[in-house]
């Protein structure tokens, strides 16, 4: 292999450039939203401090176990994707879908908390606390459902072709997976335990 090639696969991010700044300018947004409701929660402690009380620490708990397991599953996969022989995916193919199940579990009991602040009447626009939980929330969501849906096309694709290793387009749904992941870290650590 000459020098030229080396240098330039050295150089190449897993999944491609474009998932990176992706996943990166997605993080940075969740992050600077997070930054102006620590503010905004700087300037309104009682408010926020009453409402907070609505929110459960030990489902937001629960929702990082579900969530921050997919994740580890995924990698799981991603790894024995990546090493797997002939014959040897079906390890990557069981976390696979140990990783999609635990997102799938995630969204519906998003659904669930979504409909149960609803019934108490918490809802977008009521006050600075609640917009913010569901603008955060619902952003959030939607990025996990768009990662579930790319890993249920990967998925099936695994399933039709296992010999057809595609490892560019596992490591660019893995790496957005994984944003997901740490986009929940800041949002738990800001909606449930930070209160």
């Amino acid at each position: 292999m000459s020098d030229t090639n080396l240098t330039k696969q050295n150089w190449e991010l897993p999944g491609g450039l474009f998932i990176w700044i992706i996943s990166v300018h997605e993080t940075l947004l969740f992050f600077i939203s997070l930054a102006i409701f620590k503010y905004q929660k700087s300037t309104d402690t009682v408010l926020f401090s009453q409402e907070s009380s609505f929110v459960n620490l030990s489902q937001g708990t629960f929702y990082s176990v579900l969530l921050i397991g997919s994740g580890w599953a995924i990698a799981e996969a991603q790894s024995k994707y990546t090493i797997s022989r002939r014959g040897t995916g079906r390890a990557a193919k069981n976390y696979h879908l140990l990783g999609l199940v635990l997102g799938i579990a995630f969204l519906s009991l998003k659904i669930f908390d979504f409909a149960d602040k609803i019934k108490i009447n918490k809802k977008f626009g009521d006050d600075a606390f609640w917009t913010f939980y569901w603008f955060l929330n619902s952003f959030h969501f939607f990025h996990v459902l768009v990662g579930i849906i790319f890993l249920i096309f990967l998925f099936f694709k695994l399933r039709k072709k296992p010999e057809n290793k595609d490892i560019e387009l596992f490591n660019s749904i893995a790496i957005f997976w994984h944003a997901c992941d740490i986009i929940w870290i800041l949002l738990f650590a800001s909606l449930y335990i930070g209160n």
